[in-house]
């Protein structure tokens, strides 16, 4: 026993360590990356005064917001590494420019490299300590490459600058959520609506939320807003159809999964799975049956309609 006690304190002591580090590197890299973007404005505001001495201030800050300019053209066409390099001759024009810091990390966001989207934030934010959207967006990659508790800090730093944004409000949401705070991912999701009334997604994760907590009726009315906020996410309409049936409303259930296939892009074998279910409990067989038909395309859910194709068999055998 004492044995067993030595070794579950060194294991919980080892973990600590590893914590330790990890935090110890974070704040050693930002603060190199402090110290970095300090010498590059120092630099720049050196070469700023040469520049108005000869007269060439204007033509810096024109060429400045040029390269800022062709990067932006570039990100909306999706050729991310030619905004990168636009970017970054802002940048190299003024190391203080936050919004091209932005833009650059939201380039190497898109091409997955977080190495370098994260230091692009981390020199926003040095340049600008109130851009809400960079702390959102450090979040953004921080939730990108797993580090979901560390991801929560930085959007509840961006709510905290700017309490109307949504998404942030709506991505704490998704990443309580996701750590099993269902009260505060609910809190969350209902901030993101207040602010924005017409927001379909803020509207669905609250009634997944609502189920996960067993309050039906009030996922159902979320799930209803969702899908009046917008009438072709199916998605919606699958989940409504889901909590109807396990609620015995089979009617209503069916009319929201044939809605959910009527309007889907693609072959969603789920929703045909929840029309055969309300089918079936209704008593219309036949028509369960063809749903189940449907079902069995998908292979992920072929046990499943194989196994109720089956028991009406049963059925109609009794």
């Amino acid at each position: 026993m004492k044995f067993r006690i030595i070794y579950l304190l060194v294991i919980c002591f080892s973990l600590s360590l590893v914590s330790f580090s990890q935090q110890t590197l974070a704040q050693t890299a930002y603060e190199k990356a402090k110290l970095e973007h300090a010498k590059l404005m120092k630099e720049y505001e050196r070469r700023k005064k040469a520049a108005a001495l000869k007269g060439d201030e204007l033509k810096l800050e024109n060429e400045k917001k040029e390269h800022y300019n062709a990067g932006n053209k570039a990100s909306n066409e999706q050729n991310y590494q030619l905004a990168r390099e636009y970017y970054q001759k802002a940048i190299d024009i003024d190391p203080g420019f936050a919004r091209a810091y932005y833009g650059l990390g939201l380039a190497a966001r898109r091409m997955k490299d977080y190495n370098a989207a994260l230091t692009a934030f981390d020199n926003t934010i040095l340049s600008d300590s109130t851009y809400a959207d960079a702390y959102a967006a450090k979040g953004g990659v921080l939730n990108d490459t797993g580090k979901k508790r560390e991801a929560l800090v930085f959007y509840e730093k961006a709510v905290e600058i700017d309490p109307t944004s949504y998404r942030s409000y709506y991505q704490i949401g998704v990443i309580s959520r996701k750590l099993k705070n269902h009260a505060g991912a609910i809190d969350a999701f209902r901030r993101s609506i207040m602010i924005k009334a017409d927001y379909h997604l803020g509207y669905y994760s609250l009634g997944v939320s609502l189920v996960e907590l067993g309050k039906t009726s009030e996922a159902i009315a979320a799930f209803q807003n969702t899908v009046a906020c917008n009438p072709k996410y199916h998605q919606a309409y699958y989940s409504l159809a889901q909590v109807q049936n396990d609620l015995g409303n089979f009617k209503d259930g069916l009319d929201a999964a044939l809605q959910c296939v009527k309007i889907s892009r693609r072959f969603f074998a789920p929703g045909h799975y929840e029309a055969g279910r309300a089918y079936q409990n209704l008593g219309n067989f036949t028509d369960a049956i063809k749903q189940y038909e449907e079902v069995k395309k998908d292979a992920r859910w072929r046990p499943s309609a194989v196994y109720q194709i089956e028991e009406i068999k049963i059925k109609q055998k009794k």
